[in-house]
Order: structure tokens, then sequence, then C-alpha cells
């Protein structure tokens, strides 16, 4: 509820959370490592890479199931794009 704390060797970010309709929260951890997983193989940067694995994790926590059932790149970008968050610098 707090938000994310992101880092690498260059900056420290903290963002706010993603809003959610929280229905399930199984689930939802791994998906923000998967989509973690998928931004860092894609070359994207560290905003970029918190942004898309909040998104999956809010999408996950909006779904009964434990995987969304409709989870794809496309829907996690529109998710991110959707729900843009609030980030800082430390």
């Amino acid at each position: 509820a707090d938000g994310i704390l992101a880092a690498d060797d260059k900056e420290m970010l903290l963002f706010s959370s993603c809003p959610a309709d929280v229905r399930n929260t199984t689930g939802a951890g791994d998906a923000f490592m998967a989509a973690l997983m998928w931004a860092y193989l894609e070359n994207l940067g560290l905003e970029d890479t918190a942004r898309f694995a909040a998104a999956a994790a809010s999408l996950t926590v909006e779904s009964p199931e434990t995987v969304h059932p409709g989870m794809s790149v496309e829907v996690v970008l529109a998710r991110r794009e959707e729900f843009p968050l609030s980030v800082r610098k430390i």
C-alpha cells in the first residue's frame, strides 16, 4: 500500500501504489516479478521497469484467479498508462 522502492547502481526511486480494486492478492508478487524480469530483458530503464511491474501486480489483484486470465504485455502497458504512478528520487 505504501508503494514501490526501486533502485539500481545509479538511482533510487519511490513510487506511489497503483490503484486497484483488490479481489485476491494471491499471485501479485509472482506477477510483479515476472513483469520485472520481462522489462529487464527488454532493457527498460529503472522507472519503466517499476511501472510495468506495478501495473502487472495491480491487474493480478483485481482478478479472482491467481493468474489474471487476460494478462498480456499489451494489457499491462495499457494499465500502466491508465494509472501513471507518482515518482520521486531519493
